[in-house]
């Protein structure tokens, strides 16, 4: 049987919760200061538990690996007429267009 707590939190089903903490494995982290004190801010932001943010982080991440998004629909759909437009990116991005 399963464990059952006399209050839920939140609203949430705890037998649900605790059937699913079963199939997972315990494990440490490491986190600069920092890291966990933004991490334990959005938790809070969120109305959530430190350990759900950072699965649902790790699984965004193995998710995508390298952290590559993918390229906006609109991606390649335009063309300059110029041949050297990356090259001469820093140029025309921060010149004045009105010198």
């Amino acid at each position: 049987m399963l464990f059952r707590t006399r209050r839920p939190m939140r609203g949430i089903d705890m037998t649900h919760m605790h059937r699913h903490i079963y199939a997972m494995k315990r494990t440490s982290l490491f986190l600069d200061e920092s890291v966990l004190e933004a991490l334990e801010a959005e938790a809070g932001r969120r109305g959530v538990s430190l350990a759900s943010l950072v699965r649902e982080a790790l699984a965004a991440y193995v998710a995508n690996p390298g952290g590559r998004m993918p390229l906006p629909s609109i991606t390649g759909q335009f063309a300059s007429g110029h041949a050297d437009t990356s090259a001469r990116v820093d140029e025309l991005l921060w010149s004045d267009p009105h010198a």
